[in-house]
């Protein structure tokens, strides 16, 4: 567990296929930072963004970062067009 108080934890999103980049606004306001513009193309591979989580104690940011990334990974999908 660790020593409690400000901890802060940060991942990289990558694509993992070749996609077109909707609705940054959203991604804006739920804390995601390193935003590609609205219709930018990301390679497979390429980094799609940053996600940045705080808590008091080492374990609940990972655990924090690791749903929160889980949950903008999943959106990423869903948002997302196909290869072209």
């Amino acid at each position: 567990p660790g020593p409690t108080g400000q901890y802060v934890a940060q991942a990289r999103v990558f694509a993992k296929e070749d996609a077109i980049f909707q609705k940054p606004e959203k991604w804006y306001e739920r804390g995601a930072r390193d935003i590609p513009h609205d219709g930018e193309f990301i390679h497979e591979g390429d980094p799609a963004l940053t996600v940045t989580v705080k808590d008091t104690s080492y374990n609940k940011a990972l655990e924090k970062l690791r749903g929160q990334a889980a949950n903008l990974y999943s959106d990423l999908l869903s948002a997302t067009a196909s290869s072209l």
